[in-house]
């Protein structure tokens, strides 16, 4: 479950009518704390915190071509 590719929903007050409602992440652990999931944005190399998150058991990220895998081009 460690290194699965996870969505996380973008709240509508940062996001514009025609942006995506979630946004692709790595799973990386959970949050004591708070009771959410911690996230690593492999693009801006930081982590979030949320608990609006689904988590695509079935696929691992890819470390090699993050890049790409992000922004849904997989044409290479």
């Amino acid at each position: 479950m460690f290194d699965s590719v996870a969505y996380a929903h973008v709240p509508s007050q940062q996001r514009t009518k025609l942006k995506d409602r979630c946004k692709k992440y790595v799973f990386i652990g959970y949050d004591e704390m708070i009771k959410a999931y911690k996230l690593l944005d492999p693009i801006n190399q930081k982590v979030i915190v949320s608990r609006d998150v689904r988590v695509d058991e079935a696929n691992e990220w890819s470390w090699n071509n993050s890049v790409e895998e992000m922004s849904g081009d997989t044409s290479s």
